[in-house]
């Protein structure tokens, strides 16, 4: 006997591939679930959109920072995504795959590899693993800052001084999140007075639907044109594919 559910039918387009989806019904319904305000986050990445599209300020600067990644790809293979705010952590590990996935290819009118290698870092806790190779390593890396304007949280440190810790107690009363934000300047400053290390920042007033919607759209976009000008199919992932199906031949001859 069939049954019959009365569901409602989410439509997701064929062309929309999983790293692109997080503003499709494939992310949107989950954040629905979960208490998310989608309407702020359709909003914000609207902004975004028509920012660029209808020639606002964002045209130029994406045009700009997509064309330096375009002809610099074989110097700069490594970009940087330094987000100094552990709830960034996730935002990080989406970039890696949207990055790694979308540029990492053979030219559509070549056979040439070309790509842009991801790496996905959270300040302050990566300045003590991975700073030292951008400050001094090889110049083969571009490095992107994203800083939080308002924390929205009001922790400080105690005003306690410890013995022999004296020095430390320059820190006392200070917010956690101006420290936080002073030591991301500071490390900015530092590679700054260095050569030929490529920087620019990006800062969020808060976190939030709204402007996480905005930085989730501004990198989609930013991929695609920066795919775009390299000359490869941003939206496919056929080293992937061939992995899979691969595995598949194998399970199948269990």
């Amino acid at each position: 006997m069939q049954k019959v559910f009365n569901a409602n039918i989410l439509y997701l387009p064929d062309n929309v591939g999983g790293r692109f989806s997080v503003l499709s019904v494939v992310g949107l319904a989950p954040l629905a679930l979960c208490g998310i305000d989608i309407k702020a986050l359709l909003f914000g990445a609207s902004n975004i959109k028509k920012s660029f599209f209808e020639q606002g300020y964002l045209h130029d600067i994406l045009l700009k920072k997509s064309l330096f990644y375009a002809k610099n790809h074989a110097q700069y293979s490594i970009n940087c995504l330094f987000a100094y705010s552990e709830s960034l952590k996730y935002f990080c590990e989406w970039y890696v795959q949207l990055w790694g996935e979308s540029l990492g290819k053979k030219q559509r009118s070549s056979a040439f590899n070309v790509g842009l290698t991801p790496i996905g870092l959270i300040g302050p806790k990566d300045q003590h693993s991975f700073l030292q190779l951008i400050m001094e390593g090889t110049r083969d890396k571009s490095v992107t800052f994203i800083q939080i304007e308002d924390f929205e949280e009001s922790i400080s440190i105690p005003d306690t001084s410890l013995p022999h810790l004296e020095t430390l107690d320059t820190l006392n009363t200070l917010s956690f999140s101006k420290l936080i934000n002073m030591q991301c300047d500071s490390v900015m400053e530092a590679l700054k007075a260095e050569e030929n290390i490529p920087l620019d920042s990006i800062i969020i007033p808060k976190i939030d639907a709204h402007n996480m919607g905005a930085l989730i759209f501004y990198y989609e976009l930013l991929t695609s044109l920066v795919g775009e000008l390299i000359n490869v199919n941003t939206y496919n992932q056929p080293g992937v594919e061939t992995a899979k199906i691969i595995l598949k031949r194998q399970l199948t001859s269990l």
